[in-house]
């Protein structure tokens, strides 16, 4: 199991995080994941998520998806970062416009 916002490897979850509103994931190869609206947060996550620093929970996602993803290119940060950041708000109901997440 990993964490849904780190990539991490964890056990069990040390928090799971109810959305506020489901998303459909398009990847590239057509292939469409749909949220099963709970996210497993490890420990580290937890506590940045009770903190509500999101910024820092947006940078360990770009950090995690640099160790995960083979081909992964580091010029693709800020495009994940603004990606992840809508994710973040439909996840946690956080204010922003509405946006439909291409993870191509």
């Amino acid at each position: 199991m990993r964490c849904d916002f780190c990539f991490a490897e964890i056990d069990k979850p040390a928090a799971t995080i109810h959305a506020q509103a489901k998303m459909i994931a398009e990847f590239a190869g057509g292939q469409e994941v749909e949220d099963d609206g709970e996210w497993a947060a490890c420990e580290d996550c937890a506590a940045v998520i009770q903190a509500q620093d999101w910024e820092t929970l947006t940078e360990r996602a770009v950090v995690g998806l640099r160790a995960t993803l083979c081909g992964y290119d580091h010029s693709d940060d800020d495009t994940m970062r603004v990606k992840f950041r809508v994710i973040l708000r439909l996840v946690f109901g956080l204010p922003g416009p509405d946006a439909f997440v291409d993870l191509r």
